[in-house]
């Protein structure tokens, strides 16, 4: 099952708006509900800037919550699983930034997510594109390398999210 734009928009929007209260006990279920998926994405951010890591912490718990919410269940992800698709998503990612600095469009890297729309979302995250108002640039702002290393690790949790999830649609 694909999300349709309207369902990572409304998970997306709910997750991020969240107040304090809310985050901390969605920020909580983390763990428990993927722990060694949980346990890449802050060892493999962890030596980036404190923005870079807590962007990729907060796309991965929309990621989350997004699976939680239209999943009857998820699977929780192995070391194996992580290990084999961060190899081939750094790969695919290393691609797409040389085809973006070749002046490719950086959108044509979402056709290769198993999750378009949710790609779409995480990308416009990290690079700190208010899709709703793009003319406002508030956002951190990371190096080249955070952005694609980001991106990078989030396509992996996309794609073993994708792979650990149950195909009957959660009502």
């Amino acid at each position: 099952m694909k999300f349709t734009p309207a369902q990572v928009a409304t998970t997306w929007n709910r997750v991020m708006r969240s107040s304090p209260k809310e985050w901390a006990t969605l920020e909580a279920r983390c763990g428990p509900f993927q722990d060694e998926l949980t346990g890449f994405v802050l060892g493999f951010t962890h030596h980036l800037s404190d923005d870079a890591q807590e962007i990729a912490r907060d796309c991965m718990v929309a990621c989350y919550e997004l699976y939680r919410e239209h999943f009857a269940a998820v699977r929780a992800a192995t070391e194996d699983q992580i290990t084999e698709q961060f190899e081939r998503s750094d790969r695919r990612i290393a691609d797409a930034a040389a085809l973006v600095d070749a002046g490719y469009p950086a959108e044509q890297m979402f056709n290769g997510s198993p999750q378009p729309h949710l790609m779409a979302a995480v990308f416009e995250a990290v690079i700190g594109r208010d899709a709703e108002d793009p003319e406002e640039d508030d956002d951190p702002t990371l190096d080249d390398d955070e952005l694609w290393d980001v991106v990078a690790v989030l396509d992996t949790v996309i794609a073993v999210l994708d792979g650990c999830a149950q195909t009957a649609p959660a009502p």
